[in-house]
């Protein structure tokens, strides 16, 4: 029984670091926001409003991502 527990310790910690490294938004240098919608030119101009919100408030720019 404890050579079963030891496995499955091993076997759920492996998963976890696995999962905490492949991400979406741990590939880049910059955080990243995914947006869940549905792509179209006015969630595209609510993106460019967004980039130029954050550049004018001095926040650092971040990757965003549109995900359906």
């Amino acid at each position: 029984m404890k050579t079963l527990f030891g496995i499955l310790v091993i076997v759920l910690v492996a998963a976890s670091v696995g999962t905490f490294f492949y991400l979406p938004g741990k590939t880049g240098d910059l955080p990243a926001l995914i947006w869940v919608v549905r792509p179209s030119e006015t969630r595209t101009a609510q993106i460019d409003a967004f980039r130029k919100w954050l550049a004018e408030n001095d926040y650092p720019d971040m990757e965003i991502h549109t995900d359906i």
